[in-house]
């Protein structure tokens, strides 16, 4: 499906366990009050997950490499509430 679709607002995410992509998502409150995350584009299967987050890291790597190149700096932004997912470790780029 190269091609097919452009997802925005993935980010990278570094963490002390590694780096893991987030995917987008929207916000809301629970009946709790508690603030609550809603992805808003997954990948169904571990596979699909697997190949969508290697692309994404490689892409990371591959700015990463030209920014380094070209000695433009990079904003870091802050982790909002941001959970990290429980089976999966991974810095933060937004794209």
């Amino acid at each position: 499906m190269d091609g097919m679709f452009a997802v925005h607002g993935l980010r990278v995410i570094e963490t002390e366990k590694g780096r893991f992509v987030n995917m987008p998502s929207t916000s809301y409150t629970d009946k709790d009050g508690n603030k609550q995350y809603s992805d808003t584009f997954h990948a169904i299967t571990k596979s699909a997950r697997t190949a969508v987050n290697q692309a994404v890291l490689n892409a990371y790597d591959l700015k990463l490499q030209q920014v380094q190149q070209t000695d433009i700096e990079v904003e870091n932004t802050p982790n909002e509430e941001m959970s990290e997912p429980e089976d999966e470790p991974e810095p933060e780029l937004s794209m």
